[in-house]
């Protein structure tokens, strides 16, 4: 699932402007959508979005999921992540980037 660059910044537009029920759904639907060069945006997104609980991320991309762990870290949330009918949450995060990278890989996967 991609999109254009015009769409993706349409939604990133909806979203900044919408309640949080909507901004989650927003969230969602670009984690499946963004680039490498939208991280910076969807960070922010994620930032005034993230509450805890459970995120379904089936179908996200790897730097979705690695700017969710991020920010769970930083801001000591408990999460849960929904891949299809598994459900992980988190005990102990990794305390480096590159490892960070790799478990975010493994989550989107499903493999977890």
């Amino acid at each position: 699932m991609g999109g254009t660059v015009a769409e993706i910044n349409h939604l990133f537009d909806q979203a900044e402007t919408a309640d949080l029920d909507e901004r989650t759904a927003y969230m969602s639907e670009l984690a499946k959508r963004i680039r490498k060069w939208d991280g910076t945006r969807f960070e922010s997104l994620v930032r005034t979005t993230l509450q805890g609980g459970e995120l379904d991320i089936t179908g996200w991309k790897v730097i979705a999921v690695k700017a969710v762990m991020i920010i769970t870290i930083e801001r000591n949330l408990t999460l849960s992540f929904r891949h299809g009918d598994k459900v992980t949450t988190i005990v102990k995060y990794p305390k480096t980037e590159p490892m960070i990278e790799k478990f975010a890989e493994a989550i989107a996967k499903g493999a977890w």
